[in-house]
C-alpha cells in the first residue's frame, strides 16, 4: 500500500492551525471548548500542540460577560440592525490578580470582520517587501574596460565579422538589458485592502483569545518584579506581548520595562499594523485608545460611500452633502436658541 509522504513543515502548519482552533471562542453566552469540537480520530498532536491540548477537566472555563455585567465603554459609531456589539472583559494591570468585573463593547465591523486569509496574507506580504531594494547590477559592453579592439580583420578570414570581444554574444562579454540596480521594490495595495487587513487582524486576535482589553496599560511603578507577577498571574510569561497606548497617554513606567525586554513591545495607536499584530502572541489595548481607533477606522470605511453605488456625480458629492448638512445644523441651532429665548 502506497503511503503518501508529507513534509514536516506542512504538518507543523496544520498542527498549529488546529491548536489555534481548539482555543475557546466567546460568542455571546455560549462557550465553545475543545471537547465539543469534531476532531478526527487519527489526529496526532506533538510538541507544542500536544502540550497546549489539555483535557476539559484541567482547563479553566472562562465565560463571556453576561447582561448583568457592568459595561464601562460602549461602541463608537452606528451599528446596523443585523449586528450586535461584541462584549469583552476589561482587565487592570494595577492589580496582580486578573480582574473580570467590568466589560467593554467593541464595534462588530472592526472586531467582527470576515477573516479572509488572502487579504491578510497580501497585507503582510506588502509590509515585508515594501522596504526592499534590489541591488543587482550588471555591466554593459561599454563598462567592461576590455575587448575594445577588433578580434580579427573584417575580411579574408572566412569568419563572421566582429568588432569587439565585449559584445553580449561573447563569453565573459557585457550583458544586454540586464539588471541595473539599485531599484526600489516599493508598491502599495489599494486603501480598502489595507483597511480590511487591519480589521481582519483585529478580528483574528479576538477570536483566538489573543486580544486583551485593559483600563490602562500603565503600571503603578517601574518594578520588574511587580510586572512579572502581573504577567505570570495571567499566564502570559511565555508569550510575546504588544502593548498599545493612546497618542496623548504615554506609559512611562511600562516603557522602562519594555526597553529591556526582547519579547515586549510598546507602540502608539498611529503605528498599529498587521505585521506587528501577527508577530506578537498577544495584543493589549487600553480603553483610552479604543474610541480613537474605532473613529478613524469607521471614517475610512465610510469616507466615500457614493463610489460604490449609482450616483449623480455633481449632486451626490460628499463635499456638497456635507455643506448642506452643516447649514441645516446651523439653522436648527439658531431656531433652538430663538425658541429658548422666547420661552424665557
Amino acid at each position: 500500500m502506497a503511503v503518501r509522504k508529507m513534509n514536516f513543515g506542512k504538518i507543523a502548519r496544520i498542527s498549529g492551525a488546529l491548536t489555534r482552533s481548539l482555543k475557546r471562542f466567546q460568542h455571546g453566552s455560549e462557550v465553545v471548548t475543545a471537547s465539543n469540537q469534531s476532531l478526527p480520530p487519527n489526529l496526532v498532536l506533538y510538541g507544542i500542540s500536544k502540550e497546549q491540548f489539555e483535557p476539559e477537566s484541567q482547563q479553566e472555563e472562562v465565560k463571556s460577560p453576561g447582561p448583568e455585567t457592568p459595561i464601562i465603554r460602549k461602541c463608537n459609531g452606528e451599528i446596523s440592525k443585523n449586528k450586535s456589539p461584541i462584549t469583552v472583559w476589561v482587565d487592570s494591570f494595577k492589580n496582580v490578580e486578573q480582574q473580570r468585573q467590568v466589560s467593554a463593547q467593541l464595534h462588530p465591523l472592526i472586531f467582527g470582520a470576515h477573516p479572509r486569509m488572502d487579504i491578510l496574507h497580501e497585507v503582510m506580504r506588502w509590509q515585508q517587501r515594501y522596504r526592499d531594494v534590489n541591488y543587482t547590477w550588471s555591466r554593459t559592453r561599454a563598462e567592461l574596460g576590455r575587448g575594445k579592439q577588433k578580434p580579427w580583420p573584417q575580411k579574408g578570414t572566412g569568419r563572421v565579422r566582429q568588432g569587439s570581444r565585449a559584445g553580449p554574444g561573447w563569453k565573459m562579454g557585457g550583458i544586454a538589458h540586464g539588471p541595473r540596480g539599485p531599484v526600489s521594490l516599493y508598491y502599495k495595495p489599494a486603501d480598502d485592502v489595507i483597511l480590511k487587513g487591519l480589521t481582519i487582524a483585529l478580528t483574528v486576535k479576538l477570536v483566538q483569545d489573543d486580544l486583551i482589553v485593559v483600563d490602562d496599560v500603565e503600571i503603578p511603578e517601574a518594578d520588574t518584579n511587580f510586572f512579572n507577577d502581573v504577567i505570570n498571574s495571567r499566564n502570559l510569561s511565555e508569550n510575546s506581548l504588544l502593548f498599545m497606548h493612546a497618542e496623548n497617554d504615554f506609559p512611562q513606567n511600562l516603557s522602562e520595562i519594555v526597553s529591556n525586554s526582547r519579547t515586549l513591545s510598546l507602540m502608539p495607536a498611529s503605528a498599529l499594523n498587521v505585521w506587528s499584530m501577527l508577530k506578537h502572541d498577544k495584543l493589549i489595548l487600553p480603553l483610552s485608545m479604543l474610541d480613537d481607533l474605532e473613529t478613524k477606522i469607521l471614517w475610512h470605511m465610510n469616507r466615500y460611500p457614493w463610489l460604490g453605488k449609482p450616483h449623480n456625480f455633481y449632486k451626490d458629492m460628499p463635499g456638497k452633502k456635507g455643506l448642506k448638512f452643516e447649514q441645516e445644523q446651523y439653522l436648527a441651532e439658531q431656531q433652538r436658541e430663538s425658541d429658548e429665548n422666547v420661552s424665557q
